[in-house]
């Protein structure tokens, strides 16, 4: 943990940030738990750009606390952020700063100002957790599009899924669908059909959890591929508008292709998984295709339930 702490520290130490609604939601700031701490009183500011050792942020003072933050040796920053593990409690702590020699405090408004403040040294972990797992997922994003995620247990913990089922919206009508693998640029789904849908265009849906959001994703069909032993099901790569994939996505991802990068029976965008991993994935694509044969208004097909007899006990 220490040395992926260091790395981000290293590459990140001097980026900036500009907070926006969708950066701070993506990064889990909690706005109504910032403050500025100085001389023995608290008041409430909003982030309006930050990096490891530099933040500026926007405060509402009176003449005569504004006079007070001038004289001031030194300030903390109380942050607040949201961490995306599942029932995850927020991260609170302070950051010690000091006003910036040149131009602190810039009046923008009727007793609103911009203030600028450095910090003494390095940041506590936290922040460099948070602020440099964000400045990272922005780069993976096109650094590492194509690294893929299969769907295992842990990955789905980690994007914040229940399970691999989604939707796939094409021409305003939903599908069910079975997600493999997930990437910055695309995905790999399983979905009950016989037509080739190559250049189709549609939207593909999820749930993510804490915070809950549906992520809906307008997504190019690029590759159909055939399920082995079945005349239903088909594997179809899907590849995303870049433009609409949240930023919160992209952090969950980046998570997923960290812990990926750590694991020692696990290399991103390698076809070979662990034993255990593809028998459950296995095991999930039966059950997939046994329930649409079920659902099927006609007879089920007595040689696709034949192969799924034989794909079980290959296992």
């Amino acid at each position: 943990m220490s040395s992926n702490l260091d790395a981000l520290y290293s590459d990140f130490k001097t980026k900036m940030l500009t907070f926006n609604d969708d950066v701070a939601r993506a990064t889990g700031l909690i706005h109504d738990r910032l403050f500025l701490a100085c001389g023995g009183m608290e008041w409430p500011c909003r982030i309006h750009s930050l990096a490891m050792t530099l933040v500026r942020v926007i405060i509402s003072l009176t003449p005569d606390k504004a006079s007070v933050l001038k004289e001031a040796d030194a300030v903390e920053v109380n942050f607040s952020f949201l961490g995306m593990e599942e029932n995850a409690v927020p991260s609170a702590f302070r950051v010690a700063y000091g006003l910036s020699p040149k131009n602190p405090l810039v009046k923008i408004g009727r007793e609103k100002y911009l203030i600028k403040l450095v910090g003494a040294g390095r940041p506590p972990d936290t922040l460099i957790r948070f602020l440099g797992g964000f400045l990272q997922a922005n780069a993976n994003a096109s650094k590492r599009k194509e690294a893929r995620v299969p769907m295992s247990k842990r990955a789905l913990e980690l994007i914040g899924m229940r399970s691999e089922r989604a939707n796939l919206s094409l021409h305003g009508v939903k599908h069910p669908c079975f997600l493999l693998d997930l990437s910055f640029s695309g995905a790999n789904i399983l979905l009950n059909t016989q037509r080739s849908l190559v250049g189709e265009t549609g939207t593909l849906i999820f749930l993510v959890l804490d915070p809950d959001e549906i992520i809906e994703l307008p997504s190019r069909i690029v590759r159909s591929n055939p399920v082995e032993g079945t005349n239903v099901a088909s594997n179809l790569g899907m590849q995303f508008d870049q433009g609409s994939v949240p930023m919160d996505l992209k952090m969950r991802l980046n998570r997923a292709l960290a812990s990926a990068d750590s694991a020692a029976d696990h290399a991103v965008g390698a076809a070979e998984m662990s034993k255990e991993k593809r028998v459950a994935q296995e095991i999930d694509r039966i059950a997939f295709v046994l329930e649409h044969e079920i659902d099927r208004d006609t007879p089920p097909d007595v040689a696709v339930l034949r192969r799924l007899v034989e794909d079980l006990r290959a296992l």
